[in-house]
């Protein structure tokens, strides 16, 4: 930790530049070099080797693909934009050439860890993180990726319409600057608030970088990216935002009454939506949802059959090419399928099915992922609420470890999110950009390093977040047929766009 303690020796944690390096580049003894990152000797712009130094740091950041340095400045400097080289050179001089009053430093040092590594918890913690989310997307010049991924509560941000409506139309700002925006939400936690969060975010729908998931139980959607979804029966939007489509679960199907009684209300949605209608289907059902379509002026070819097949981990590759022809999947979209299933294969059967400590890897791995910048796959998975509450203070005493090794590594920032804001256990989410929003740490998108999951089922199946995403299981309630209605009344009346 000490070793690290100048502004010189956090810039060389921060790009992994060694003593060696540095001493070799200018030809003198690592002890010199040492003592500068120590501050046992001053390192000052009179120096000769200031210069070069400064000249081996901009070369080392931009051989980096994440330029860490442009983040770190800004985190200094946030009303700077940090968008051309002569820039960033100037303000890494300043930073280094300023002196470094201890006193200060120690003081401000409680302020400036609070607000790198925060701890938001409850309602307010959420909307705050997103808040903060999108004030920093406002700010960048050049257009970057917002997720807002939310599998274990999404109440929070559909219980005040003034604040999802503020939100919604920020998001909309900022998909017009070329900003894509990823939602992400569990089907099963959407229940109590569908309508709202819909006809809120249904103004954002066809907006070519706006993209939303709502994400169910069953593995095998993530096969099929731009056309599948749900199979509870919440209305959901396709992973491509032009192939949207309305899902309507088996149980609605199965019952005569209801094909009865609301086959017109169906017809009109069709109308509506044309072939965009999706009947997803346990393979029980199938059958007998066929010979109930007759009750429909529609014609069969109107919906895209998906009937339940076996996972992914059993499915042949034979199996998979006859669910695209049957589905008539073809061109870009079957290869994206092949694709991923190739991709899901070798992460289901690779990955080990116990779980991993993850504190007793988390130096070491961190190092590694470090030193090496690659995504840390299987070696980390979180300890479940189950363990948490068994061992609390060890947990404690783990994140508060992480917290200071985190501290000694600058390139890497850290927001602490409550892992079931009601229980207030926090956990670890380890982050390369401010403008990237996960919640929860249940995927792995490529701007990140490492995250520690909240499942370990989760990741075998959440690698790339712009593939797919897949929850715990759970069970249909039987408030399912409720919600079929309130959407189809939904979008007969247009409420949904």
């Amino acid at each position: 930790m000490a070793k690290n303690r100048t502004r010189f020796g956090k810039v060389m944690a921060l790009l992994d530049i060694t003593l060696n390096e540095i001493s070799e580049y200018l030809h003198i003894d690592k002890t010199t070099v040492s003592k500068w990152r120590t501050g046992s000797r001053k390192l000052t712009p009179r120096s000769p080797y200031f210069d070069p130094i400064l000249s081996l740091i901009i070369e080392r950041n931009n051989a980096l693909p994440q330029r860490p340095l442009v983040g770190f400045l800004y985190d200094l400097y946030p009303d700077e934009l940090f968008d051309n080289p002569k820039q960033i050179y100037d303000f890494l001089k300043l930073y280094l050439s300023t002196p470094l009053d201890v006193k200060q430093d120690s003081e401000a040092a409680p302020q400036e860890r609070n607000l790198s590594h925060q701890v938001l918890t409850g309602v307010e913690g959420r909307q705050k993180a997103l808040d903060l989310v999108l004030s920093q997307a406002e700010k960048m010049v050049v257009p970057g990726t917002i997720k807002i991924l939310e599998l274990e509560q999404i109440s929070w941000l559909c219980r005040d319409p003034v604040y999802l409506k503020s939100v919604v139309t920020r998001l909309k700002q900022l998909a017009e600057k070329n900003f894509r925006i990823d939602f992400a939400f569990s089907s099963a936690q959407l229940r109590p608030n569908y309508i709202g969060f819909i006809s809120a975010v249904g103004g954002l729908r066809f907006h070519k970088n706006i993209h939303k998931y709502i994400i169910d139980n069953d593995r095998i959607q993530g096969l099929l990216p731009c056309i599948y979804l749900v199979s509870d029966g919440c209305v959901s939007i396709g992973l491509d935002s032009d192939e949207p489509s309305i899902p309507i679960h088996t149980n609605f199907f199965s019952d005569p009454l209801n094909l009865h009684k609301y086959s017109k209300l169906f017809d009109k949605v069709v109308q509506l939506y044309g072939n965009r209608v999706l009947v997803t289907s346990s393979a029980k059902d199938v059958d007998h949802i066929l010979e109930n379509i007759n009750f429909f002026s529609t014609k069969k070819e109107d919906f895209l059959f998906y009937g339940s097949y076996p996972s992914v981990t059993t499915m042949s590759a034979a199996l998979l090419s006859e669910i695209l022809d049957n589905n008539n999947i073809h061109g870009n979209v079957r290869n994206r399928c092949i694709h991923y299933y190739t991709s899901l294969r070798h992460i289901m059967t690779s990955t080990p099915t116990n779980y991993l400590g993850v504190y007793n890897l988390i130096l070491g791995s961190l190092e590694k992922a470090l030193s090496f910048e690659y995504h840390i796959e299987y070696e980390l998975s979180a300890i479940t609420n189950r363990q948490i509450q068994k061992t609390p203070d060890q947990y404690r005493k783990h994140l508060s470890e992480t917290v200071e090794f985190l501290e000694d590594h600058p390139n890497v920032r850290a927001m602490l999110l409550s892992n079931g804001y009601q229980k207030g256990t926090p956990c670890v989410w380890v982050k390369r950009n401010l403008w990237s929003l996960i919640f929860n740490t249940t995927n792995l998108p490529s701007e990140y390093q490492i995250i520690f999951w909240d499942d370990v089922n989760l990741v075998n199946m959440a690698m790339d977040a712009s593939k797919f995403f897949v929850t715990n299981n759970y069970s249909i309630e039987h408030r399912q047929k409720e919600y079929n209605l309130q959407i189809l009344q939904a979008l007969s009346e247009g409420k949904i766009i």
